[in-house]
């Protein structure tokens, strides 16, 4: 599951909105703006516990998210080029905000689509944001 994806959760569990994406989105990009500079790290928190079984579900999530970025993304894009593009959202695209995972599940054209919400999407990201591990949000690449 994405920042995104828990936060939409949250929101729908806590505040029972019928469409929980557009204030997730805002939480995330809050969330995600207080994290620039920080070096990433799936997974794992400073100064909190490492829970195995987590770090075991992610791995298995970044596994499948290269086998599926194999089969769909890797034709036409580098996973190494687009790793550090992913962590420039959520962005601004003609006045909307507009998650990865919402950009990942309208992507590409001609395929059909991921969804948002769903398991492959967050795969994708996590496989796409461990190509980034140790490095600072907004670095280079």
């Amino acid at each position: 599951m994405t920042l995104l994806q828990a936060n939409a959760e949250a929101v729908q569990r806590h505040y029972g909105l019928s469409d929980p994406e557009r204030a997730a989105f805002a939480i995330t990009a809050y969330l995600t703006s207080r994290g620039s500079g920080m070096p990433v790290s799936p997974g794992i928190v400073a100064g909190q516990p490492v829970f195995e079984g987590r770090l075991r579900a992610l791995a298995e999530s970044v596994w499948r998210g290269e086998r599926l970025y194999a089969r769909r993304c890797q034709g036409c894009h580098d996973p190494g080029a687009v790793a550090p593009a992913a962590l420039l959202f959520p962005r601004a695209v003609n006045g909307q905000v507009e998650s990865l995972e919402r950009f990942l599940g309208r992507h590409p054209r001609g395929l059909p689509p991921l969804g948002w919400d769903g398991q492959p999407a967050a795969d994708i990201v996590a496989f796409l944001i461990s190509r980034r591990d140790g490095r600072p949000i907004g670095g280079s690449p």
